[in-house]
């Protein structure tokens, strides 16, 4: 455990260095609806000029123009009233980012590799621990949104849902709790995603 924390602080040290040193200026990312579409649209300016934009939907990016320089973006999201910063390197996100409610207190931590999600952390707004993800091992399937290791807290601190999906485990699983604590539903599947177990408590 000891060993996996440190690699895991040391790649984030690297990231960060990476792209921190790629670029030393800062660009601004505003994100707004597309009014009449279920479409967020991203604006990213450096000087006070526009140098590209990208429409995004539930599924992700499907139309992108212009070119994201590399280095260290800072954002403002209209539609989630939420600021904060996030690094780009050759156009995909890339290393730490991290998203403020308009309190000031984090929303939501997330680290990626060229665009790869690797893990990501969310809280309430009062700060407290609401979701945390380990993508770093997913066996991620087309429309599963519980790929990797992933565990879903109560505002009280317990855990309310957590689940295992990953390459490394054959089975994987998913468990309910109740506000207590305590287990309230298991359930056990194979690499196809077939459940083989389940129990109810």
């Amino acid at each position: 455990m000891g060993l996996k924390y440190f690699k895991r602080n040391l790649f984030l040290l690297l990231l960060i260095f990476n792209v921190t040193v790629a670029s030393a200026e800062t660009i601004l990312r505003k994100t707004h609806v597309e009014r009449g579409c279920d479409l967020l649209v991203d604006v990213y300016y450096s000087g006070g000029k526009e140098i590209a934009r990208q429409a995004r939907d539930a599924n992700g990016v499907i139309e992108k123009k212009g070119k994201i320089l590399n280095g260290r973006v800072e954002f403002t999201d209209e539609y989630s009233k939420t600021s904060g910063e996030e690094y780009y390197r050759k156009g995909k996100k890339h290393g730490l980012s991290q998203t403020f409610y308009e309190n000031g207190k984090i929303k939501e931590k997330a680290l990626y590799e060229f665009g790869r999600l690797i893990w990501r952390e969310e809280n309430y707004q009062d700060g407290t621990l609401r979701l945390k993800v380990d993508y770093s091992d997913a066996r991620a399937k087309e429309g599963n949104a519980e790929a990797g290791i992933g565990k879903l807290y109560y505002k009280n601190g317990n855990m309310k849902y957590e689940w295992h999906c990953t390459y490394t485990s054959e089975l994987g699983f998913r468990k309910t709790y109740n506000q207590k604590g305590q287990l309230m539903y298991e359930e056990y599947f194979n690499e196809d995603g077939v459940v083989v177990e389940k129990k109810s408590y």
